[in-house]
């Protein structure tokens, strides 16, 4: 039950893990990334508990720097390291992940690049604009938990319908809106927690049937039983 997505209209889970391609092509900007991004920024902190988008927005960020002709590059910083590995000479932009758990010597390597011209976006745990100030690097801050909507989570949802969706005139499995708001009362900003009741929602799905506020909290007492959250 529940493992055949062509049954469900779908090529595949939708709320399943994603290469950095997908990732990519299902990244919904929120509309003040998307501002920051067309006005134009030195340096950009975008802060987040986990869990709350800050991958997906410097996904987002890199794809459309790299459409708009700039030499991009991506990395996170895994647990227990302290550093990055991607050389800095000649991009445009560096998208760093996991900033917080950058060390000095990093910091001075980044920086010394930004007050040379590279632009930045970190996703980060924290705020490190005294950084920035130390080294005179002016620096904007996205703080995704103050601007969680519900209409964003909506659009993001979609896009991830939409990017596994069978094309043509084959039923597929849709979300009540219902469910949508029973699990954002839930998790808040958590999309993440919230992506993972819909993967679990998808995986018992039986056909192209609605998945509703009920098949959301069965999700989620499956994942309670399962230690997820």
């Amino acid at each position: 039950m529940g493992h055949n997505f062509r049954h469900l209209g779908y090529s595949r889970n939708p709320f399943g893990a994603l290469t950095a391609v997908e990732w990519e092509a299902v990244a919904v900007p929120p509309l003040a990334l998307l501002t920051l991004a067309e006005r134009g920024f030195r340096a950009l902190q975008v802060i987040a508990e986990k869990g709350r988008g800050k991958t997906t927005a410097l996904r987002w960020l890199a794809a459309w720097a790299r459409a708009d002709g700039l030499s991009v590059a991506y990395e996170r910083i895994p647990e227990e390291a302290h550093s990055f590995r991607t050389r800095l000479d000649a991009l445009g932009l560096f998208c760093l992940d996991e900033a917080q758990r950058l060390d000095l010597p990093g910091w001075l390597n980044l920086l010394g690049a930004a007050r040379n011209g590279l632009r930045l976006a970190l996703g980060t745990h924290a705020s490190h604009e005294w950084t920035f100030r130390l080294f005179g690097v002016p620096v904007e801050t996205l703080r995704l938990e103050e601007i969680a909507s519900r209409e964003h989570l909506r659009a993001v949802l979609d896009r991830r319908l939409e990017v596994f969706a069978l094309g043509g005139s084959t039923p597929r499995a849709w979300i009540d809106p219902a469910a949508v708001d029973w699990l954002a009362a839930r998790h808040g900003a958590d999309l993440r927690a919230i992506e993972w009741a819909l993967y679990e929602a998808f995986q018992q799905a039986e056909g192209p049937i609605c998945v509703d506020a009920s098949a959301a909290q069965r999700a989620c007492r499956w994942m309670q039983q399962d230690g997820i959250t």
